[in-house]
């Protein structure tokens, strides 16, 4: 590189692989079952042990001068097939930089299906809700506009007994965020199964912020304690190998910080891609070869294309307004640095690939909650290039555990003209539940 007419070398220090549970174990020379007696690559605890083990004992964690130790041992006294070719680099080391992958370990055929095939078998056998219900109030609910809702397959028997549910890990995640509201008003206030689902809700919640401190860290460890207390004590059932992975999790993002930005979600993205490549192709005889060139091709034309990295905000149709002409401009509660004059006004805008809407809501909240408020989009101005806001300001009651919901009252006759970036982020909805409109929130503790 070029520094002030200097030139300089730089060199980039390996951080951590993201990979999938199998992937990084096979890679790192861990063991690639998870039936093997070691098979966590952050600890030497057993795999009987790991079973019941709802807390960590630090002293069985992997260090650097162990992991040389053991790979002068029997396999399956340590779990450790070879010694990773990645420790061969001068700053890297296979014990000391493992990432975890929130996608497989929740989402994506884990913890958050385990969780709710015990849930929904309970439903079904003790509350004594059929399937048929389950599977039309899951059809049923809508979501909202912006969460570009589709239709989930249908829950069958089978899909419950072996956890396998037909969903994306986009729509567990979805499916997490909303089951409170879809079956809240099915289950009895205060049931033990039911404080269950919402331990699994704050859980995800928890995994998902995108900064920690140690405040929220020690809330973290707190949460997947009492998540796997709970599981064992109401289900009787042992704790699979994605359970162990999670009470690690806190360790990890000390490290190498929030899990969202570790996690392969983005990389599996393009699986449907190759798979719509795959299907126009007739060629079968290097199949892995012609997709690898497909998308070099495709990766190449983008960086040839001056728009690949995004224009921050894009809209159509937008008209000139002047705010002092607008029939709320009397009850507009207007910040002293923003200018009444010659904004453009659109019905709908994107905002680095988030899309708004008048009638949409946004929350704007300060830290851990202890203040939130609501707020209706009524015009969306913009001015050069800065998005701004006219909200209309909504009245938020009580926190409602059993849903784990902001209940909503109606709105205020006070409006608003607020920046972009002084909401929490995308845009939420109203829910209609028992005649009462509720929220969730899309950003916590933050």
């Amino acid at each position: 590189m070029n520094i002030k007419g200097v030139e300089r070398k730089v060199y980039f220090v390996l951080l951590g692989l993201l990979s999938d549970n199998l992937s990084i174990n096979t890679f790192m020379g861990y063991a690639t079952s998870f039936s093997s007696m070691y098979y966590c690559r952050f600890c030497k605890l057993d795999k009987k042990a790991a079973q019941t083990q709802i807390q960590l004992h630090r002293e069985l964690n992997r260090t650097k001068s162990n992991y040389e130790e053991d790979l002068n041992k029997p396999f399956k006294e340590t779990g450790i097939k070879e010694n990773s070719e990645s420790n061969r680099l001068k700053y890297y080391h296979a014990e000391e930089s493992c990432v975890v992958d929130v996608m497989h370990d929740l989402f994506s055929h884990g913890i958050c299906a385990y969780d709710f095939a015990a849930v929904l078998n309970y439903m079904i056998k003790t509350l004594k809700i059929s399937l048929h219900t389950i599977n039309y109030r899951i059809k049923k609910f809508k979501y909202g506009e912006s969460e570009k809702q589709h239709s989930l397959k249908k829950n069958k028997k089978n899909h419950i007994r072996t956890a396998s549910f037909k969903m994306t890990a986009k729509d567990m995640l979805r499916f997490v965020r909303y089951f409170p509201l879809i079956f809240g008003d099915l289950v009895p206030q205060n049931n033990e199964v039911w404080n269950f689902v919402l331990s699994l809700v704050e859980l995800v919640d928890l995994v998902m912020l995108p900064s920690f401190n140690e405040h929220l860290l020690k809330i973290l460890e707190e949460q997947i304690i009492y998540h796997h207390t709970l599981y064992t004590q109401l289900f009787n059932e042992k704790l699979k190998p994605k359970y162990h992975i999670l009470l690690h999790y806190v360790q990890t993002i000390r490290k190498l910080g929030p899990p969202r930005y570790t996690w392969s979600f983005r990389f599996e993205a393009f699986h449907q891609i190759f798979k719509k490549y795959c299907r126009n192709i007739t060629s079968r005889r290097n199949i892995c070869l012609t997709l690898c060139t497909k998308a070099s091709l495709i990766f190449s034309n983008n960086l040839n294309n001056a728009n690949f990295f995004g224009i921050d905000l894009t809209y159509k149709n937008a008209v000139t307004v002047k705010l002092i002409n607008m029939p709320y401009f009397a009850l507009l509660d207007i910040d002293s640095n923003i200018h009444l004059h010659n904004f453009q006004a659109s019905n709908n805008v994107s905002y680095k690939g988030v899309e708004y809407k008048i009638g949409y809501f946004l929350s704007k909240s300060s830290r851990r909650l202890s203040n939130i408020e609501l707020y209706e989009i009524r015009d969306i101005l913009i001015k050069n290039d800065d998005l701004y806001f006219v909200c209309r300001k909504w009245r938020i009651s009580n926190y409602s555990e059993h849903y784990a919901a902001f209940e909503v009252t109606g709105p205020c006759d006070m409006y608003k003209i607020a920046e972009v970036n002084e909401f929490d982020g995308p845009p939420i909805h109203l829910y209609s539940i028992e005649n009462k409109l509720y929220i969730r929130l899309k950003k916590y503790f933050i």
